[in-house]
């Protein structure tokens, strides 16, 4: 039975904020003392797949945390190694007998938490997706997926606490060292984008000479804005289908644990997939000579961003014109892209590949060029990336063969 004063954990993982934490919320109404704990996983902090930025913009998140913490009259606690072994020890360390938790679906996390409530129990609380994958059941076309979802009730979001007490004396290790940047600032951008983007958001989004999306997709991802309130203070509903979408993303991974090239059909494109070659690595460095294809690539390396119409352009480049095997693709996005999500990232690359639930045809392909005329017209984006076409004319940008040889 649990003591009115031992304390709970409260253990942060990709929910870097204080605002609609159902964990950290159900905590504080204990009126029990709360150790708000972060651990800098030494898996992550050393794969090869998560790249530099990726890496500040998680430290940056952890020290907002912090910061956020301390106004109400709380701090993070950080420690350093394997979860699975760190968790444990650090709720019999400080006495709790209890571990709260947001639950994430994706197979490491899955398999992470699994082998810590093995030693210590762990409450998961809902709080990363708007709408669990239990509740939706396992869909795998996204139009009934999405009927369903926008059927279900979200519930209002949870204000963030007001003051927390944390029990004397629990070291610490250092905080990363990043300037802050987490929830209050993911508030401010979608209080800016509610207010001033999401009427344009449907024309403009697929533009990429326009600063049309919302530009959340990095707070999204580390938990630094909760996507139930995104849904709710956003009036459009072009921009819920996207969060549907990402639900969907998530729901698939968990029901598909080793998700394959198979459809949801139950048919694979008969493609032998090149993985390597000339070619391969003219597509990581953005000198294909497609210039919206380069444009794109040349942004991601040198920013950790790329627009989601870019990212089918050069997706479907890779897979489509070169041939070459989506998880190639899959694998370099992962690595160099801030907002890089398993479950987002998996799911993109299956659907431009033309493999796995809802593909598109294998047999669509994205014309660079003419995505390029469609959606940077005058050559206004393309230009800031790629130099050597910069002179030409709109009529030639996204066609410079046809200026060399005219």
């Amino acid at each position: 039975m649990a003591s009115d004063r031992s304390p709970i954990v409260v253990w942060f993982r990709r929910d870097l904020r204080l605002d609609d934490h159902p964990a950290l919320r159900h905590a504080a109404e204990s009126g029990r003392p709360i150790v708000p704990l972060v651990v800098l996983d030494a898996r992550l902090a050393s794969s090869p797949s998560i790249g530099a930025r990726r890496r500040e913009r998680y430290g940056a998140a952890v020290v907002a945390l912090d910061r956020d913490l301390r106004r109400i009259g709380g701090r993070l606690i950080v420690r350093r190694g394997d979860p699975r072994a760190v968790v444990p020890a650090f709720v019999a360390e400080v006495g709790a007998d209890a571990l709260y938790a947001t639950r994430d679906v994706t197979p490491y996390a899955v398999g992470r938490d699994e082998a810590i409530g093995s030693v210590t129990p762990i409450h998961l609380f809902n709080g990363g997706l708007i709408v669990e994958p239990e509740t939706t059941g396992h869909v795998q076309v996204f139009t009934p997926f999405y009927r369903r979802w926008g059927a279900i009730a979200w519930g209002e979001p949870l204000r963030a606490p007001t003051r927390l007490h944390v029990p004397d004396g629990v070291v610490s290790e250092d905080l990363p060292p990043s300037p802050p940047m987490g929830g209050p600032e993911a508030l401010v951008r979608l209080r800016t984008f509610a207010r001033h983007g999401s009427a344009r958001y449907e024309s403009d989004r697929h533009r990429l000479d326009l600063d049309g999306t919302s530009g959340l997709s990095a707070d999204l991802h580390f938990g630094t804005l909760s996507a139930r309130r995104a849904v709710t203070k956003v009036e459009s509903v072009a921009f819920a289908r996207q969060l549907a979408w990402r639900d969907w993303a998530h729901h698939l991974a968990w029901y598909d644990r080793n998700a394959s090239s198979i459809r949801a059909d139950g048919t694979e494109p008969e493609v032998r997939w090149r993985t390597d070659g000339d070619g391969v690595d003219a597509w990581r460095e953005g000198r294909t000579g497609y210039p919206t294809v380069d444009a794109a690539m040349r942004q991601l390396l040198a920013t950790g961003t790329m627009h989601n119409r870019a990212r089918m352009i050069v997706g479907s480049f890779l897979t489509k014109d070169l041939l070459v095997d989506w998880r190639v693709g899959e694998a370099h996005f992962l690595r160099h892209l801030v907002d890089a999500d398993v479950a987002n990232n998996r799911l993109g690359w299956r659907w431009v590949a033309g493999v796995g639930p809802d593909a598109a045809p294998f047999v669509r392909v994205l014309n660079p060029s003419l995505q390029g005329e469609r959606f940077d017209p005058a050559g206004t984006w393309t230009r800031c990336w790629v130099p050597e076409v910069a002179h030409l004319s709109a009529a030639t940008i996204h066609r410079p063969w046809l200026a060399a040889s005219g």
